[in-house]
Parts: structure tokens; C-alpha cells; sequence
């Protein structure tokens, strides 16, 4: 029978430890960011398409289809918003989301 087993280390046993929980704290994380995601989707696609028109706007040097992009991404992610706020105002709630409802169809106006 030897006298030394390959049993690990206590040091190293604390420090397997600590590294599974980084491991796990990393799986939560990257769990809460799709769960995020999943459920406020049009944070996560304005943020993608303002980059998407930047990089068209600078990468390719296409103003006029990088303005397009950002009008659709401008469009489309601010209808959540006015649909709400057209809601809220028929139930006659008017609250800041009546500002908001204002300065979006003023700026969709404006560019068209």
C-alpha cells in the first residue's frame, strides 16, 4: 500500500471549488442575458440595428441606406411604444408616455 495517495490537496480542493462556482456563476449569467433577451427583445434589436447602420453608414460610406436602416429599426421599435400609449390614452391615462408618443410620430414625420 503506498504511502502517499493521489487524493488532491486541500488548497486544491477549495480552489475546484471556487472555479465550479465561477463556472455556474458564468452559466447563470449567460442564463439571465438570453432570458433577457427572450423577453425584451426590441432593446436587443434598436442596439443591433444601430450598429448594423453605423457600420453601414462608416464601414460601406452608404448614408442614404444606413438612414434607412435606422428609420425601420426607429419604426419598428418605436410602434410597442405608441400602441401602448394610444391604449393608455383611450382608458384616459395620460402620463410621460403621452411625451414619448409625441416625439416619435413628430420624428417619423420629420424624416419622412
Amino acid at each position: 500500500m503506498p504511502l502517499f495517495t493521489r487524493s488532491a490537496a486541500p488548497w486544491q480542493a477549495q480552489r475546484d471549488t471556487a472555479a465550479g462556482r465561477r463556472i455556474n456563476f458564468e452559466n447563470q449569467l449567460q442564463r439571465e442575458v438570453l432570458t433577457f433577451v427572450r423577453e425584451n427583445p426590441i432593446p436587443f434589436w434598436g442596439l443591433f440595428g444601430l450598429v448594423a447602420g453605423a457600420a453601414i453608414r462608416f464601414g460601406l460610406a452608404r448614408p442614404a441606406l444606413a438612414d434607412s436602416v435606422w428609420l425601420v429599426v426607429f419604426v419598428v421599435g418605436g410602434a410597442p411604444t405608441v400602441i401602448k400609449s394610444l391604449r393608455k390614452m383611450l382608458k384616459g391615462n395620460f402620463a410621460a408616455d403621452l411625451v414619448a408618443l409625441l416625439a416619435i410620430i413628430t420624428a417619423v414625420i420629420m424624416q419622412a
